[in-house]
Formats: structure tokens, C-alpha cells, sequence
């Protein structure tokens, strides 16, 4: 199945053979179904550019020209990950419309470069939000913002609270989800001794683009010949081994053994279809009319269920608790889950992204922790503890033992 990916960068310059040849070695290595490229200081653009960078793997292309040897878009994509339908071309922005090969959801992806003039930013944000908020279908933005959301994002020289409350406001008002950056803090350096860092690229994505790619994870690739990092969205998913027990509020009403609610209700879908087949031949005993009765009431109960399960991992109370919002819930629940995922962790100075080497490390600190005797022991308190007798041990061994006996 081929999944999404899309690289975005700034690259200050295509036209020359080494920036080219680098862009060239990071499509082979990274092979995105999407590029978006940034700054490309090109007033014309011709095929032999599309193929020096793209070669066979981005076979289509569109751009915005440079203005003298300012700015310029390029978009270029695999006709085999991505079917282009239309496409939207503006001074500092690209939109190509379209869906993903395994994904019949359509979606718009958008190339931006902001103008890096306070001055010019305002209307340039305005325009994006306008065509932003006309959009019917899913949305993902990125590019060279030229902007940065938080002062965390920013290190060196003074902070820019006009930019930082520009694209504040935008996501306020387009709703668009900011995700976590792997990787790094920061995707642009001035280069110089005292050096300033900023966080100006990213990718944004709605709410239904993150449902249709529930995976998606933003990283953060070399920086190369360019003073931007390119940054990857990628569906992607962590093996983190086997996942740990859970407990739910259901699990208090249920009686005897209970299988997943995903397989209970394909389970009770599949026999109410076979049943009402019957029905439909005139077949249906009195027993089998009370069998789809019985099977539509665990079902409607299972979905019940389902979505209350949702509801506790978004931890979220709606407006009306009669309102029924399975969409919200999912979103929430997504959006939680990447706050709160452990992508990498930095240890003796070294940062670790390999799951197996996260688990061994968090296994060890808290087994160090647990074992260390810098704390005042039991023993040290002289109080006096009740303990069981030896008549209790043996029967709450005897209970256990009926009980693990009795689940086989």
C-alpha cells in the first residue's frame, strides 16, 4: 500500500547545479509522493529542471515563477501516490487538489511562502485564510511560513510578537492542527557565530486530513545546502510492541468473558445479516424472529459502548450529554495522542528515536529509581505492621489458585 508522504523546503535557490543535485539526492533517499519547494529564485522553469530533481519519481509538476530572483513555488508529485483533479496558483502560495492513492478522501495541498516584511504579512494571511475557510474538502498546508507560533520557537535576537500573533490568529480562525515537530526545535539559522534559530517551516492540517491519516508524524530532515531544514509529513507508525491493559468504564456492567468491541459488533452484524436474509425467503421461525430482535438490541448497546469509549479517551465533556458526536471524540482522542506520544528521548546527551532502545532506557531509570536505597527504609521507622497469618496466606493462595483454574 503506498502511504502518504510529503517533503517540504526552502531551498534559497534551485537554479544552481549543487542546489538541484542535493534537492535530487534527497527525493531518491526519501522518495515523497509530494514535494513542495520553496524560494526557488526562477523566472522560468522548464522540464529539464522537473526532471534534474524529480528524475522518475515526481513525474508532474506545476510553479509560480520568481518575481526578478524573489520568490517562486514549485509543486511536483508521483502520479501514483497522488491524483492531481485541479489546481490553484497565487503569488505566495500553490494549491493542487486531489486525493492520496489509498485514500478516497479528497483533500487540498497547499505550497506557501510568507513574506518575510512585517508589512506584507497581514494581507498575505488574509488571503490564505479566505481560501482556507472556502475549502469544503480536508487541508494541509506547508511551506516557509515566515512566521513562528510560540517564543519557545525562537532563540537568538528578540522575538517577533507581531509574527507570533499573526499566525496565532490564523489558526484561531481556520482551526488547523499545529502537530509536534520530531527531531528538532528549529528548521531556519542565520549561519552566524551568534547564532539565531527559528522554527519557520511546518506543515498545518485539519481535523479531517488527520482522520483520514490518523498516523501522520512531522519530522524534521538535514538542513543540506539551504539554511531550512526540509520537514517530512509521513504516515507513519512506531512499533512499540505489545500494547498494555486498558480499563474502561463498560468493563464494569459486563458479565463472563467479553471479546473486543470492534470484533463483537462485526460479529453480531454478520448474524443479523444472515437472519434477515431468511426473512427475506420467508424462512424466519418464531426462535429466529426472537434471535434478530435480541441481536439488534446487543448491537445498538455495542455501539453505545463503542462510543463511550471514545468519549473517555477524549476526556472531553460535550455541551448536551444526549449529543451524540462521534467525529468530535475521534478528533479529540487524535489530538491527545499526539501531545502525548513519546517520539525520541535525549539520554547522556544523545537523542534515541529506536522504540526498543526508549523501552530499555525507561525500564532501566525507573528500575535504578525503584532499587535505590537513598530513602528512608521500613525498616528504619520501628513501627509495627499486621501481617497475615499463616492459616490467611494459605487461604487466599487456595482462592487464587480456584480463580486462575476456573479463567482456563
Amino acid at each position: 500500500m503506498v502511504k502518504m508522504k510529503i517533503i517540504s523546503w526552502n531551498i534559497r535557490g534551485i537554479r544552481k547545479k549543487e542546489k538541484s543535485r542535493a534537492v535530487a539526492t534527497m527525493v531518491r533517499n526519501y522518495k515523497p509522493g509530494i514535494l513542495l519547494i520553496q524560494e526557488t529564485k526562477l523566472e522560468k522553469c522548464s522540464q529539464a529542471i522537473r526532471r534534474r530533481i524529480g528524475g522518475s519519481i515526481l513525474n508532474s509538476w506545476t510553479v509560480v515563477p520568481a518575481v526578478g530572483s524573489a520568490g517562486g513555488l514549485m509543486v511536483l508529485w508521483n502520479d501514483k501516490d497522488f491524483e492531481v483533479t485541479n489546481s490553484h496558483l497565487s503569488s505566495r502560495f500553490i494549491a493542487v487538489f486531489g486525493s492520496f492513492k489509498n485514500s478516497c478522501d479528497k483533500c487540498v495541498i497547499i505550497n506557501v511562502y510568507g513574506p518575510s516584511i512585517d508589512a506584507e504579512k497581514e494581507d498575505f494571511f488574509r488571503e490564505l485564510l479566505n481560501f482556507v475557510t472556502a475549502q469544503t474538502v480536508s487541508v494541509c498546508i506547508g511551506g516557509d511560513f515566515n512566521v513562528y507560533f510560540d517564543p519557545t520557537e525562537k532563540i537568538g535576537m528578540s522575538q517577533n510578537w507581531f509574527s507570533i500573533a499573526i499566525l496565532r490568529n490564523f489558526l484561531n480562525h481556520t482551526n488547523l492542527i499545529d502537530l509536534p515537530m520530531v527531531g528538532g526545535r528549529f528548521t531556519w539559522c542565520n549561519n552566524r557565530e551568534a547564532s539565531t534559530w527559528v522554527r519557520l517551516d511546518r506543515f498545518l492540517i485539519s481535523g479531517d486530513f488527520l482522520i483520514s491519516f490518523p498516523n501522520v508524524l512531522q519530522s524534521l530532515l538535514p538542513r543540506s545546502l539551504s539554511d531550512h531544514n526540509p520537514v517530512c509529513l509521513e504516515e507513519k507508525t512506531v512499533d512499540w510492541g505489545p500494547k498494555p491493559f486498558r480499563f474502561f468504564n463498560y468493563l464494569l456492567e459486563e458479565k463472563g468473558k467479553f471479546n473486543g468491541i470492534s470484533e463483537s459488533i462485526a460479529d453480531l452484524e454478520l448474524k443479523i445479516n444472515n437472519l434477515e436474509f431468511k426473512a427475506q425467503a420467508g424462512d424466519l421461525c418464531q426462535q429466529d424472529w426472537g434471535h434478530l430482535l435480541q441481536f439488534r438490541s446487543d448491537l445498538w448497546r455495542l455501539y453505545r459502548i463503542e462510543e463511550s469509549i471514545w468519549f473517555q479517551k477524549s476526556r472531553a465533556k460535550w455541551i448536551k450529554d444526549g449529543d451524540r458526536n462521534t467525529r468530535f471524540f475521534h478528533l479529540t482522542a487524535l489530538n491527545r495522542s499526539r501531545r502525548n506520544e513519546i517520539t525520541s528521548l535525549k539520554i547522556n546527551g544523545s537523542e534515541v528515536v529506536d522504540p526498543q532502545s526508549i523501552k530499555l532506557h525507561i525500564a532501566a531509570f525507573f528500575k535504578e529509581s525503584y532499587s535505590s536505597m537513598s530513602t528512608l527504609g521500613v525498616e528504619d521507622l520501628s513501627l509495627e505492621f499486621a501481617m497475615l497469618s499463616e492459616f490467611q496466606s494459605l487461604k487466599l493462595e487456595e482462592q487464587f489458585t480456584e480463580q486462575e483454574y476456573g479463567k482456563r
